[in-house]
C-alpha cells in the first residue's frame, strides 16, 4: 500500500426504491454500479417470487439510479446471493442464495445454482457446473480476470445464525468447457467475523492493482489475501477512526480511483451511505459527518458490488 487509507461519503440520488437486501455489481466497462432484487419467497401472493428488478447508477456525478429492462428466464427470489460482472463476457453472475418457501414460513433452502444476465442483451440465463462448493447463502463471489475465474469466498445457511457456516474459498474457471468448481487456498480467519451474535455477511473485492482480495469486518480490520500465492490472510495496517460500525454491507474495488468502496447496511438503523477507501493517498482514515437515513429508499440492509 503506498500511503494510509481515507474513508470519505460519496453522495447519490434516485435510488432503486426501498430495498430490504440488495445486491451490487460494478460493471467496470460502464463505470456503474447495477441492483438486483425482486422477493425471496418459494411462493409469494399466489406465485414465486423472481429476480426481476434490476437498475443501474453511474459512479461518476450525477449518480441517479434507473431501471434496467431485463427479459430471459429468470433467476427465482431469494436473499443472501451474489453478483458478479463477468468483464471478458460483459455479463453478471449470479451465484447461491437462500429461499424462505413463504411468507409465513421461518424455513428455507440454499442454493448453490449460477446464472448470468448478459449486459448487452439484458437476457438471464442459466450455467451448468460441476463440483460445486456447497449450497450457501451471505457468501461473497469475485471475477479474478487475470486468471478468468469466478471466486467464492465463505458463506452461511438459510438456518445458521452467528458466524458464517462455511469459512472456505473456491474458484470456478470459467474459459473451459465443462465448468468445474476447485477449491483456492485459505479459508477465511474466524477472526475476520468480529461478532458471533450478529447474522454476517461475507463482503470481499478483489484489489485489481495489487491482486488480492480484500475483505472488510465492518469494523476497524481490513484482511487481504494474495491471489498468487493465497496461503494466508493478512491484516493491513490502517490510520485514524473507520466508519461506523456495521454489518450486512457491500463492497466493491473502484481500480481508476484505486479505492474501496463500502455499500449501505445495518447499525440499528438502516444505512444508505456510500463510502470509499483510498489506498494511493498519504492521508489518515477521515469520515464525513454521519447522516441517519429518514427516508429508507435509500437505505440498504444486505448487499454484494463486486
Amino acid at each position: 500500500m503506498s500511503g494510509l487509507a481515507a474513508w470519505h461519503q460519496l453522495p447519490a440520488s434516485g435510488t432503486p426504491g426501498a430495498i430490504i437486501a440488495p445486491n451490487l455489481a460494478y460493471d467496470s466497462a460502464r463505470r456503474r454500479l447495477i441492483s438486483f432484487d425482486g422477493g425471496y419467497f418459494q411462493i409469494h401472493g399466489g406465485r414465486p417470487d423472481v429476480i426481476d428488478a434490476v437498475s443501474a447508477m453511474p459512479l461518476d456525478p450525477p449518480r441517479t439510479w434507473e431501471a434496467l429492462p431485463v427479459s430471459g428466464t429468470l433467476p427465482p427470489g431469494r436473499t443472501g446471493f451474489t453478483v458478479t460482472y463477468d468483464s471478458k463476457r460483459d455479463r453478471v453472475l449470479l451465484f447461491g442464495g437462500a429461499s424462505y418457501f413463504s411468507p409465513n414460513s421461518l424455513y428455507g433452502q440454499d442454493h448453490d445454482d449460477l446464472w448470468a444476465l448478459s449486459l448487452r442483451e439484458l437476457t438471464w440465463t442459466r450455467i451448468a457446473a460441476v463440483n460445486s462448493p456447497g449450497a450457501r447463502c451471505r457468501q461473497w463471489t469475485g471475477y479474478d480476470a487475470m486468471r478468468d475465474r469466478l471466486l467464492v469466498v465463505a458463506g452461511g445457511t438459510v438456518e445458521s445464525h452467528g458466524p458464517p457456516a462455511h469459512l472456505d474459498c473456491w474458484a470456478l474457471p470459467l474459459g473451459t468447457d465443462t465448468l468445474r468448481w476447485v477449491p483456492l487456498g485459505a479459508d477465511l480467519p474466524p477472526a475476520a467475523i468480529p461478532d458471533p451474535y450478529l447474522l454476517p455477511l461475507t463482503s470481499a473485492t478483489i484489489d485489481l492493482l495489487r491482486d488480492r482480495l480484500l475483505f472488510w469486518d465492518g469494523e476497524a480490520s481490513v484482511w487481504a489475501l494474495q491471489l498468487a500465492s493465497p496461503s494466508a490472510w493478512t491484516p493491513l495496517a490502517l490510520a485514524g477512526d473507520p466508519p461506523t460500525p456495521r454489518i450486512t454491507f457491500s463492497l466493491a474495488y473502484d481500480a481508476e480511483a484505486d479505492r474501496m468502496l463500502a455499500y449501505g447496511g445495518w447499525d440499528w438503523t438502516r444505512k444508505g451511505d456510500l463510502l470509499g477507501l483510498a489506498f494511493s493517498r498519504p492521508v489518515g482514515v477521515m469520515l464525513l459527518p454521519p447522516t441517519r437515513c429518514t427516508d429508507t429508499r435509500g437505505a440498504h440492509l444486505e448487499g454484494a458490488i463486486l
